[in-house]
């Protein structure tokens, strides 16, 4: 159990949540339920077994005491390391039934960057495979380093007598620590409870997918709790089948879809371009899966492509970490319009304020704020986080005034629709000009001979921040910076072309398939100029202001003549 000064904090107003208005309103009774409906049916599907319904209930028990004999108490956390597996849907699940604390740990990070996560949880245990064990060098573990053999037992190893007479969880208290991406700065843990785990789930199901889910694949890492939601939670409040798929090669990805009938799965853009790009891959692969892209940098020559190749289009949405997952999406009924988001879940509104904290009018840019629905069957269903874990600070402000401050720009135009502009924290500010590298990331995209983009701004000594791009160069393509600054130059004032570009095969990304932009960063910082690694080059753009020179900030006297 947690001492008091270890408990996770509460958000204000959770007593005020309305129950959810379908099913149960923890994970933890989830399962019951559907295994008494469909005991027979498949629930979980990997590349090693199959477990129906009433034998994912049973394992899911047992693993749970499993987890009391190794002394874990509700509010205890376990962090999970394992590739995408029934046994770490199984862990996650084991988790809820004892009202743990699940910690989710990519088993792909370096162990300096496990070591960290699992320090800053202040884990109780850790749950991984035989090979990752050692890279969990952390002594103050107090239940130690579980090891699973995912080709022998798996999970199953941990199994104990099944406790007939658990204590439900509360469904308000905290039951996830989630770390956000990290494509910059040190990942914040978001704590979220079983009630907001399952809610955007739900909002998919009964209000998008009409009662039923389908055949959900999950290619993406399930230590990731945003895929635990949009993967087997979805799955099996929807009385679905959830197919865990290690690794996004994209033949084998399409060979899985395609064998395994898989009907609904949530990517990145870059897993996008990859199916598209690969030549192996064909329409029958690919045609009966519904693809939901995330991301807000999904580019309209992608969508041209994808259906251009398999005859139908992908729907894409917004959503972060602290909601937790899915605030906007289209659907069939709401269709794509060229740079929106889709519009608000069921569960939410969306309002844009400005830097005085009031709303703004329709059109107007602002921050993006998210506020619970007050209408409908989710009215008051939502509250977000509960906060960042140990960070008063970062809480206050994210949730400064009853609502959840992504700390995006953008806007919602007359029908509801969501433009996102940018973080505001990577707005540059180049001599007192401030320019929006999503702007400018649009335009480099429309080249040809661009897979995918990266602007930033580099600190200069004299202008604040110069403008730097890193470019994924499209396969089989070969292009300059000469050419990019001028196809720039064609769209933007001077001011906003990139005065340094890297050149490159692939951009660095972390496990969801966001590109690191300190990663690529680090690029004009330790190599200014010339060769920087395989496939890799920074030079200077032709005709760009160079560093150090007048900023001419003004934006009018710097349009292109």
């Amino acid at each position: 159990m947690l001492d008091a000064d270890r408990r996770l904090g509460s958000v204000v107003g959770l007593s005020e949540l309305s129950p959810l208005p379908y099913g149960p309103n923890t994970v933890a009774a989830l399962l019951a339920a559907q295994a008494g409906r469909r005991p027979h049916q498949d629930a979980l599907v990997d590349r090693r077994r199959r477990l129906t319904y009433r034998q994912l209930d049973t394992l899911v028990a047992e693993v749970a005491s499993g987890f009391d004999g190794l002394g874990i108490e509700p509010g205890d956390r376990i962090a999970v390391s394992m590739p995408n597996s029934c046994d770490t849907v199984v862990a996650f699940l084991g988790c809820m039934r004892v009202g743990a604390v699940f910690v989710g740990v990519h088993p792909g990070l370096a162990a300096r960057e496990k070591a960290v996560l699992v320090a800053d949880a202040r884990a109780d245990l850790v749950v991984t495979t035989d090979a990752l064990t050692g890279s969990f060098g952390v002594p103050s573990i107090r239940a130690g380093v579980v090891a699973v053999d995912l080709d022998g037992d798996g999970i199953a190893a941990l199994a104990g007598p099944t406790r007939q007479h658990r204590q439900p969880p509360d469904p308000l208290a905290p039951a996830a620590l989630a770390y956000t991406s990290g494509t910059t700065g040190t990942p914040k843990g978001v704590i979220h409870d079983q009630h907001h785990i399952l809610l955007p789930a739900g909002v998919i199901v009964h209000d998008r997918m009409g009662g039923r889910a389908e055949r959900v694949g999950v290619h993406l890492p399930l230590t990731t709790l945003n895929v635990e939601i949009l993967g087997p939670v979805l799955a099996l409040v929807g009385g679905g089948t959830c197919i865990c798929i290690e690794g996004h090669e994209p033949g084998a990805l399409a060979d899985v879809i395609d064998r395994e009938h898989v009907e609904h799965m949530s990517t990145s853009p870059a897993v996008v371009h990859d199916l598209v790009e690969h030549p192996d891959v064909t329409r029958a692969h690919l045609a009966g899966v519904r693809l939901g892209v995330g991301g807000v940098a999904c580019p309209e020559r992608l969508r041209a492509a994808y259906r251009e190749r398999f005859g139908r289009d992908f729907t894409t949405g917004y959503g972060l970490t602290e909601a937790p997952t899915s605030v906007t999406q289209e659907t069939e009924r709401v269709p794509h319009r060229s740079g929106a988001s889709g519009t608000a879940m069921a569960h939410v509104a969306i309002e844009i304020v400005g830097d005085d904290g009031d709303a703004v009018a329709v059109g107007t840019p602002g921050e993006i704020t998210v506020v619970a629905s007050r209408t409908g069957p989710w009215a008051d269903c939502w509250r977000g986080m509960h906060g960042y874990h140990e960070r008063p600070g970062d809480t206050a402000r994210a949730l400064a005034g009853g609502r959840l401050h992504t700390g995006d720009t953008g806007w919602v135009d007359a029908d509801g629709y969501l433009h996102v502009a940018d973080r505001r924290s990577e707005v540059i500010n180049r001599g007192g000009s401030k320019i929006s590298p999503a702007e400018v990331e649009r335009v480099l995209r429309e080249h040809p001979d661009v897979a995918d983009c990266v602007v930033l701004g580099r600190p200069d000594a004299r202008l604040g921040e110069s403008v730097v791009a890193g470019i994924e160069v499209r396969a089989g393509r070969e292009v300059s910076a000469a050419d990019l600054a001028e196809h720039c130059a064609r769209s933007l004032a001077r001011y906003k072309v990139p005065g340094e570009i890297a050149l490159v095969a692939r951009l660095p990304r972390n496990p969801m398939g966001k590109v690191v932009r300190d990663a690529v960063l680090e690029l004009f910082a330790t190599h200014p100029d010339g060769q920087v690694g395989a496939g890799a080059f920074v030079d200077r753009a032709p005709g760009a202001t160079p560093t150090g020179s007048d900023p001419r900030s003004s934006p009018a006297a710097d349009e292109p003549k």
